[in-house]
């Protein structure tokens, strides 16, 4: 069948990994438990390379419950949270994660409980007022508007491990930088550390191929995120986010949200982590000179080393 032709493609392409974390946002259906995240263990595992390993996760619904995550507990690393609508896949889910809700506190708990990761897409649901102007969820203030929601949530559950995932604000830099709330980490993807939303609409065109959720902000966030993931923070590791599309759900009007990068992520972070430019930048930035053992130090840190601290 054709979904099982494009998985078996993109598994084939996971060769520069030893572990990929699998998100749940499937289609037809989310994964959601235990039998589920076992089925598709089996599918990934036939067409992965030779000592790639895949870190499962169950996705986060209303209709989730406490022996769902107590049944998947040795099973998966996270259960990652889509806000409705907001990006591919995200499901029907209407309104943001709400950390007050009875359910929801006693799913996090659980979490907690278990020693399971809460991954997180940071960005606000879209709500209109009266007059259908929208008020709260706009593209480019979705995920500063999310900030709010994840300090509540970290405040209220502080044994529970949290990931942000797809950094994309200097506002989320900001509260990396506070270093308020210990149980909290980032991903940055290569389209995020790389890109701004010029790269994706410049010259009266549209490149579908960085359209992506969270959408590519401006040049202040790129510069913030920058200097944060050069400066060797270990609450910030690699996330490529890499979501593969058939082309013609990406080269088209309404394109599917995501960034297919898995095959060179790692190559075109590493070009600018290296580049006499990226050297010069950093200097006039912080007055410091990274030696080259200094960079690859980093490096490792932040493409491996930050994230399996977390997920052991």
């Amino acid at each position: 069948t054709r979904p099982e032709m494009i998985l078996e493609a993109v598994s084939s392409l996971q060769w520069n990994y030893s572990q990929v974390l699998v998100m749940p946002n499937l289609t037809p259906t989310h994964i959601v438990n235990a039998a589920q995240v076992e089925v598709y263990r089996k599918k990934l595992q036939k067409f992965l390379p030779v000592g790639v390993h895949p870190l499962m996760t169950i996705s986060l619904k209303p209709e989730t419950t406490i022996q769902d995550i107590r049944d998947c507990s040795w099973k998966i690393a996270a259960v990652k949270y889509y806000p409705g609508w907001v990006t591919t896949n995200s499901g029907k889910t209407t309104g943001d994660i709400n950390p007050d809700d009875t359910n929801t506190r006693w799913i996090l708990e659980t979490l907690e409980e278990c020693d399971i990761v809460l991954s997180l897409h940071p960005e606000t649901t879209v709500t209109r007022n009266t007059h259908g102007m929208i008020t709260k969820g706009f593209v480019h203030r979705a995920e500063r508007e999310f900030a709010s929601i994840v300090e509540k949530i970290a405040t209220n559950h502080p044994k529970l491990k949290i990931v942000i995932e797809h950094l994309s604000t200097k506002e989320m830099v900001e509260l990396i930088k506070w270093r308020k709330y210990p149980n909290l980490w980032w991903t940055v993807t290569p389209q995020h550390l790389l890109c701004t939303a010029h790269d994706k609409e410049w010259g009266h065109a549209f490149e579908t191929h960085l359209h992506c959720k969270p959408t590519l902000k401006d040049p202040e966030d790129l510069l913030a995120i920058q200097e944060l993931v050069y400066s060797g923070n270990p609450k910030v590791f690699f996330g490529s986010d890499s979501a593969p599309h058939s082309q013609d759900t990406k080269e088209c009007a309404h394109c599917a949200s995501g960034v297919f990068s898995s095959p060179i992520a790692i190559q075109i972070i590493v070009d600018w982590w290296m580049s006499p430019n990226t050297d010069t930048w950093w200097k006039n930035l912080s007055g410091q000179h990274l030696s080259d053992d200094d960079k690859i130090m980093r490096l490792q840190n932040f493409f491996a080393d930050n994230g399996e601290c977390l997920y052991g």
